[in-house]
């Protein structure tokens, strides 16, 4: 969130991004939304080379 330019990014339905803050600065500075769900967050992630991690390496 900045709040002096009144912007903000948020994601949701994503298990695999290894830094979650990193994506939502992103999508505040990136994309024309402030929010992304599901298969669109999916699709910015690999779009913006967002580095992903396996649920098995999540879970440790």
């Amino acid at each position: 969130m900045d709040g002096p330019k009144r912007q903000c990014g948020a994601a949701s339905g994503l298990t695999t991004v290894k830094n979650v803050v990193s994506l939502a600065c992103l999508v505040m500075d990136k994309s024309t939304h402030s929010y992304l769900a599901f298969s669109g967050a999916r699709v910015f992630t690999f779009t913006n080379r967002i580095h992903n991690v396996q649920e098995k390496q999540q879970r440790r």
